[in-house]
Order: C-alpha cells, then sequence, then structure tokens
C-alpha cells in the first residue's frame, strides 16, 4: 500500500474541516431564514410612524382605530425605524408629505420597513404612506422620485385635482364586494386628503379593493397585495378620521359632513396584513 506523505494528509484534513465549517454555516443561514410568514401571536404590536413629515392628526386617528379594535400600538419615529422593527408585526405610514418623510427615513429605514414586510410582516399606507410605498412619487408637481421603498410596482402621483382642487374633501369610493367587505357594503364615503393616483407600471397579483366614484377612468382608490412573505394594503384616502366624532382624538374634520365611519375598513385592512383575515 501506498503511504501518504504529511504535506498530503494536511491537504486532506484542512479540505474536510473548511468543508465542515462552510456546511455549518450554511446549515445556520437557511435555519436563521424565515420561511413562513410571521405569526401574528409572535409579533402583535402595530408600529404607527409619527416622525418627520407626518400628519399628526392621522397617526393619532390610526393609533385610536386600531387601539379600539384590540391591537398594540405604539409610535416610532424616523430614528427607532432606522435602528429596528423587531418586535412588530406591522407598520402603518399615516397621511403626511411623503417627501419629507422619505427624506429621514433614509437608505436604513426603508431597509427595514422592506425587510419587516419580506419576513412575513405587513404595511399599510394611507395617503402619504400609499405615496412612499410606490415605485415613483410626483408629489406636487415636484420631479419624480423613484428612491422611495418600491413595494407597489407603480407610480404614485397626485394630489389628484379632479376629486379636490383645494384640498379636502369627503368623496365617494365604490367597494369590491368580495375583498375586506364582510357586510357587503357597496359604497362608502371617506375622506380625501392629496392621496394618490396609483397606477400599476409591472403585473402583479394586485387586488382593487376600492375605486374612485367620481373618476370617469374609476382609478383604484385602494389596494391589497403580497410582498414576499408579507402583506400590503394601500389606499389614496383618509379612512382612520372620524370628521364628526371626537373618538379620532381630535376635531380635525368637523366643517365636513360624513355619516360613515370607516374604521371598520381600516381595522379589516390591519387584520389582513398582519395574516388574520384572507381577502
Amino acid at each position: 500500500m501506498k503511504s501518504r506523505n504529511n504535506s498530503e494528509i494536511f491537504k486532506t484534513v484542512s479540505f474536510k474541516y473548511s468543508t465542515a465549517i462552510l456546511f455549518a454555516l450554511l446549515s445556520l443561514f437557511m435555519f436563521s431564514c424565515k420561511t413562513t410568514p410571521v405569526d401574528p401571536e409572535e409579533r402583535r404590536t402595530i408600529a404607527v410612524y409619527n416622525g418627520y413629515g407626518v400628519w399628526d392628526t392621522s397617526a393619532v386617528a390610526v393609533r385610536n382605530c386600531l387601539v379600539a379594535a384590540g391591537w398594540t400600538v405604539r409610535f416610532v419615529d424616523e430614528g427607532q425605524i432606522q435602528q429596528s422593527l423587531d418586535g412588530y408585526g406591522s407598520i402603518v405610514i399615516p397621511g403626511g408629505n411623503p417627501l419629507d418623510m422619505l427624506s429621514v427615513l433614509g437608505y436604513t429605514g426603508k431597509a427595514n420597513i422592506k425587510n419587516l414586510v419580506e419576513t412575513g410582516g405587513g404595511y399599510i399606507g394611507l395617503g402619504g404612506g400609499a405615496y412612499l410605498a410606490s415605485d415613483s412619487i410626483h408629489y406636487r408637481q415636484s420631479t419624480p422620485v423613484d428612491s422611495s421603498l418600491a413595494l407597489f410596482r407603480g407610480a404614485a402621483v397626485g394630489p389628484i385635482s379632479q376629486i379636490s382642487p383645494t384640498g379636502y374633501t369627503i368623496t365617494l369610493l365604490n367597494l369590491d364586494l368580495r375583498y375586506l367587505n364582510p357586510e357587503g357594503v357597496a359604497t362608502l364615503n371617506t375622506l380625501y386628503y392629496g392621496g394618490p393616483r396609483m397606477y400599476i407600471q409591472y403585473p402583479g397579483d394586485y387586488i382593487t379593493l376600492a375605486r374612485f366614484n367620481s373618476l370617469v377612468d374609476s382609478t383604484g382608490a385602494a389596494y391589497l397585495f403580497e410582498y414576499g412573505l408579507g402583506r400590503v394594503a394601500l389606499t389614496s384616502c383618509q379612512p382612520e378620521i372620524e370628521e364628526n366624532d371626537l373618538r379620532d382624538g381630535s376635531e380635525w374634520g368637523s366643517d365636513l359632513t360624513d355619516g360613515d365611519s370607516e374604521w371598520l375598513w381600516l381595522q379589516y385592512m390591519a387584520e389582513y396584513v398582519m395574516h388574520q383575515r384572507n381577502e
């Protein structure tokens, strides 16, 4: 039998040792990656952005709406989002100036939000938050901005002057009777305050949750879709605002007349993105 010298033995042992380390690292990586949606019991807390650029009245109303439905809700600012979103099941970006919000979230903030959704969490964008989720933002005649979250494969352009040339108004939505609508409500009055037209530019499994009644082309006013292992709900309107009720935390909108409450609709969105309700 031919014997091996020390150099050959050393090479063999080194190769086996390196292979074992590589296999262990790959196993650790595969084990640590989430392959199933976030368990709602694991992360039941919802983050609501209330930092720079947000419409504070909207953020407070979102919190009050979701707390009323039994959720644990915490305000987070841009610094907290940049640090970590661990422990949260979803995040809500309320109304506000999307360009201001985008400017302070930075690369790290955007990456943490996308990672939350990709690994099974949820995202709800209301008005300003709907702009933020889109591939491209064209807000108040500004130059289009392409450094957004890019959850929605399309453009967000607004405000929509055909709905409200001066600012805000109550607008009528035609709801889809199949999705997040167990009561079978055909129409809903809700607040429009500068939200975007959302143009789908790439094919995808988008569910049109509602359309603007007042627009000839019946532009979508709300969408549901999946992103990675997570779920996203976007609307151009502000269902969190209770125009004739103080339970949303403010007197804002008292000059408007709206006999409907849209809280149940928003609460259904939260259940959807937290994997507690299907379409």
